[in-house]
């Protein structure tokens, strides 16, 4: 569940390649680069860096609107290297990206198959393609 900000604790909160989505679907995207903000189409992925305009370019009733940032996801092999390192990983559905377990290290996939319904409907396959956040990073 995304925690949706003011616009002002939000960008005080972002840091370098951060995206930050409008709680009104379809409405711009704040990302931050290099110290600067910029407004962007919301289906921007964190690899854009400054074709957007500046959000000081925004209209002022805009920056009344409510953001969350986006969490930075990594691939499996990210995440299992995290898991090695002892980090707490979670696991994302990779089209709703929607919670589905917390991992750590140690894990037992067979416990979490028997534990977790999402796991056993997606299997290693599902895990693969999963997108995972690294907690503490």
């Amino acid at each position: 569940m995304k925690t949706f900000k003011p616009f002002v604790e939000v960008i005080q909160e972002m840091k370098n390649g951060d995206i930050a989505d409008c709680e009104i679907n379809g409405f711009t995207s704040i990302l931050r680069s290099h110290g600067t903000f910029y407004s962007v189409h919301p289906e921007v992925g964190s690899d854009m860096k400054t074709s957007g305009l500046p959000v000081w370019k925004l209209d002022p009733g805009d920056l009344k609107r409510r953001f969350a940032i986006r969490p930075r996801y990594v691939d499996v092999v990210e995440a299992m290297k995290a898991l090695q390192e002892r980090k707490i990983v979670e696991w994302y559905d990779e089209a709703t990206h929607e919670k589905i377990a917390s991992l750590s290290s140690g894990i037992n996939f067979e416990a979490l198959a028997r534990h977790n319904s999402e796991f056993a409907d997606r299997g290693f396959f599902g895990l693969a393609k999963g997108k995972f956040v690294i907690k503490g990073d």
